[in-house]
């Protein structure tokens, strides 16, 4: 096995003592004590991109393999392994910085390159300490300088190090070429001919209220392919390259290594398919039960926000922290005051929502593009989960081993709790929709989550070199299996290029999926005892990262997701809270087109993923399509009375939505 130093360095490469003023962190509440943590008083408006000269770091990582050839050097090697620690500290921190730069300006050459060149010093130093740490304690002095370490665990995996070899060197240079076409290539106009007419997606926008549904379906699905045309190939290379280093490695293919080694799961893939069942068995129908209640609420409002300013957002998500518990307000307040966040609109910013630690601060910080919907209050919460897991972490670059399983927890458990807070946080008249909203979406992380790793699992572990159409066709049927439903005759779905994931980091999703589960778990205790479930919360964020996921809920007394009936157990709690809110809603008054939606811009963020728009020309305007697309619309004449365009509409605008979660980081 490969386990730690591979993925708790190496890998993060693919993503001490602090030289400004410090502060001795005072947090030291009823759940954490971070007395020990040394924090820079820094925002991040004082925090510059100055590069990283990797001379000292060599200079160091020389005097320690010179020092080791001679006895009585304990102390001195023992001081230049924490001097690394700070120095890699130093690398990430520069990394990142240049990482929020390059994501507010994705097509700045200038910073791309950059970050090609940071990851290439990174890896360097990163292999060249790992082998001198390994080699220092394979002399006489293995007894104190492991002492020193202080984690025999560790000190074992040191020692396990392989030498990076020219090949592996090759091989992560060109998966950071091929993620930086990836994201080029995601954000490119793209042109295509639909009835003899040039069509681009701004274009399209534009005309969009002057079309037929039946022309909006063949323009958007021409769009869609022609992205799949460009990208499919992109992952195609990046699936050999990353089997070819998973074999190095010694495992049989990509998924296996990224199950052990890269996400430190303590379940296995095929542990993982009785999940994958039950997920298909008893989510999938309550998602379509919550579907139907949130396109009844008020949706519209919930689509478009256009007063959610970056303190708009900030000061609303704020106000119900305290609420939860004082040591969530009190880092909440830490991450105002020194404006630890980048969440305002910039058109040249990559789709992205994540938060990153800039060790050398020890600071978190956020980072999100909004859209001006609800989602940009459910992302700030749900990214403060993970800051707060960040800012009580306290690890360097070399001691923090993130479980993504668990991470996810953090974040989602919170977006949960704070439904108790709905109505305020959302807007008057909102919070009902809003509740049943977030339940939809975590519901459909359970959902996607498990689809993307079963789908990614197939392709890493396929006995051939897939072509992109059978990509295309597997997406479509695993889809198909979790309840996804496309209103053409065509047998390849496209859209999936769209989860940036996939590309950047391949078997991650189900972390989603698995974390939403025991999120809806903790949920479900404080439906019967909101403070239970609060405590129940706080527990779970004291353990930290290094946690495994199945550990992780024994200790804090969850129900095991593999264990037959939990699911099951879970999706019924969903479904009678649901059901039992929209019993409960004034519907007086209400539009019952769903929504009260008009023909307004609310098609022009349409982008169809969920219903699978991979409708040819041919299948459009043919004969077969229209008798199904007639068919379609003539049920929904009866039933709806009149409504079905509407219905259609809303349907499409809100997974339009909702899919911009998956193109978050």
């Amino acid at each position: 096995m490969h386990r730690n130093i591979k993925k708790a360095v190496l890998s993060l490469m693919l993503a001490g003592l602090v030289v400004f003023q410090v502060l001795p962190v005072q947090a030291q509440t009823q759940w954490y004590d971070d007395s020990d943590i040394v924090r820079a008083d820094i925002s991040y408006e004082d925090m510059e991109y100055v590069g990283y000269d990797p001379a000292y770091a060599y200079t160091l990582i020389e005097e320690m393999r010179t020092l080791s050839q001679e006895p009585g050097n304990e102390e001195q090697i023992n001081t230049n392994y924490d001097l690394m620690g700070v120095e890699l500290d130093k690398m990430y921190t520069q990394q990142a910085l240049n990482e929020i730069r390059y994501y507010r300006d994705v097509n700045n050459e200038e910073y791309a390159s950059i970050d090609t060149e940071l990851q290439q010093i990174y890896r360097d130093v990163v292999d060249q300490f790992l082998q001198v740490v390994r080699d220092v304690l394979g002399t006489e002095y293995r007894e104190s300088f492991g002492a020193h370490i202080g984690d025999e665990e560790m000190v074992e995996d040191y020692l396990d190090y392989e030498d990076m070899t020219e090949e592996l060197q090759a091989l992560l240079d060109e998966e950071n070429a091929l993620e930086q076409q990836y994201d080029q290539a995601s954000m490119a106009e793209y042109t295509v001919t639909v009835k003899g007419q040039k069509w681009t997606e701004a274009s399209y926008n534009e005309a969009i209220e002057e079309l037929t549904w039946r022309e909006m379906l063949a323009i958007s699905t021409a769009l869609d392919r022609a992205k799949n045309e460009a990208i499919c190939p992109i992952f195609l290379d990046l699936v050999k390259n990353r089997n070819a280093r998973a074999q190095i490695y010694g495992y049989d293919n990509y998924a296996e290594y990224a199950y052990t080694d890269l996400y430190n799961r303590d379940y296995t893939i095929e542990e993982i398919k009785s999940v994958y069942a039950a997920v298909k068995e008893y989510i999938v129908p309550v998602l379509s039960e919550v579907e139907e209640r949130v396109y009844a609420g008020n949706l519209n409002d919930l689509l478009y926000m256009d007063y959610l300013t970056e303190d708009y957002v900030i000061e609303v998500v704020g106000r119900h922290m305290g609420d939860i518990d004082p040591a969530l307000a009190e880092v909440y307040q830490y991450m105002v005051d020194h404006h630890l966040y980048d969440i305002d609109y910039d058109p040249n910013k990559m789709n992205v929502g994540y938060t990153t630690t800039l060790y050398e601060y020890q600071e978190p910080f956020i980072f999100n593009t909004p859209d001006y919907s609800y989602y940009d209050l459910e992302t700030m919460i749900h990214e403060f989960g993970h800051y707060n897991e960040a800012f009580h972490a306290g690890t360097t670059l070399i001691t923090d081993v993130t479980n993504m399983d668990v991470a996810e927890i953090h974040s989602q458990g919170l977006e949960l709790l704070y439904l108790e807070y709905a109505d305020d946080v959302y807007g008057e008249g909102l919070g009902d929709t809003a509740r049943q909203m977030v339940l939809y979406q975590m519901l459909y992380s359970v959902i996607d989550g498990c689809l993307y790793d079963e789908f990614q699992n197939a392709v890493f572990a396929a006995d051939h070199d897939m072509t992109e159409e059978e990509v295309n066709q597997l997406f479509r049927r695993l889809s198909e299996e979790y309840g996804y439903v496309y209103y053409d005759t065509e047998d390849a779905a496209y859209d999936w290029v769209d989860v940036p994931h996939t590309f950047s980091s391949p078997m991650y999703y189900v972390s989603y999926g698995t974390s939403a589960l025991a999120a809806l778990d903790i949920w479900t205790i404080a439906q019967e005892d909101r403070q239970a479930g609060i405590d129940k919360y706080m527990e779970l964020t004291t353990y930290g990262l290094t946690t495994t996921y199945c550990e992780l809920l024994e200790k804090c007394g969850l129900k095991s997701i593999f264990e037959e009936g939990t699911i099951r157990e879970i999706a019924q709690a969903v479904a009678d809270y649901s059901s039992a809110l929209a019993a409960g809603e004034d519907t007086s008054g209400r539009d019952e087109s769903f929504g009260g939606y008009d023909e307004d811009e609310a098609f022009n963020n349409s982008m169809w993923e969920r219903f699978g728009n991979e409708l040819t020309d041919d299948a459009i305007f043919g004969s077969s399509g229209l008798d199904m697309i007639e068919g379609f619309v003539e049920m929904h004449t009866y039933i709806l009375l009149g409504a079905e365009l509407l219905t259609v509409i809303t349907i499409l605008i809100i997974i339009g939505v909702l899919s911009s979660k998956e193109k978050k980081k």
